[in-house]
């Protein structure tokens, strides 16, 4: 068989740059199923027994093949309601 691998893989180090608590202390890249995201990672410490953790976050990274691929969204039209209360 001749399958293709699919790839999970990513780095995540200190945020050198943290300027501001609000900030990530940590940030890294990922490529899941051959899509690369930014990853921004938070220390935080459960409220019940102390213990830390990482709350990770994942934002899909913008490229210009990317944008050019994209189509444009187009709008949808929702359907007004029947209810007697609209004047038109």
């Amino acid at each position: 068989m001749n399958e293709k691998r699919i790839r999970f893989d990513g780095t995540l180090s200190r945020n050198k740059k943290q300027e501001k608590p609000t900030q990530p202390s940590h940030k890294g890249s990922c490529t899941i199923e051959g899509v690369a995201y930014w990853i921004s990672g938070y220390v935080n410490e459960n409220r019940d027994n102390g213990e830390k953790y990482f709350k990770l976050y994942f934002e899909p990274k913008k490229t210009e093949a990317a944008s050019e691929a994209a189509p444009a969204a187009e709008p949808v039209a929702v359907p007004l309601s029947e209810s007697p209360d609209i004047p038109f």
